[in-house]
């Protein structure tokens, strides 16, 4: 997986948990033992074996969602949780949108809080929307 990767690269592994406030948080892992599974069966950072970080910690920031234009907009899942995340990041931090060709969609309406993505990463293409 490309987490087990990112740690076997000797790269730090920065990986969210999303509080029972909805508020995203942000941890440090350095294995797959500092994880467990989330109520979604989602594996997160366990708080009490996990280092928690800044959230602007850091350098890419790997972005989930249902849907994305080629202008790199993104449609959530309507908790808002990235939109409260995103602003507390640093300036030069990479937003990358891993999705399926099939999540790419003509326009998603934009709010003036959302934050696009600087690419956008699918099974057959790579959208490069830095200038």
């Amino acid at each position: 997986t490309l987490n087990k990767k990112i740690i076997d690269s000797g790269c730090r592994l920065v990986l969210p948990l999303t509080d029972a406030e909805m508020k995203i948080r942000t941890y440090y892992v350095h294995s797959f033992d500092e994880l467990k599974k989330s109520k979604m069966g989602i594996l997160e950072p366990d708080p009490d074996h996990s280092e928690e970080c800044a959230p602007d910690a850091p350098d890419i920031i790997l972005l989930p969602g249902l849907a994305f234009d080629r202008s790199g907009n993104r449609l959530g899942f309507g908790a808002g949780c990235y939109d409260r995340f995103l602003p507390r990041k640093r300036n030069d931090s990479l937003l990358i949108a891993l999705a399926y060709s099939f999540q790419l969609v003509d326009e998603i309406p934009v709010n003036e809080h959302d934050i696009p993505c600087c690419c956008i990463i699918t099974e057959d293409s790579f959208i490069d929307l830095r200038n």
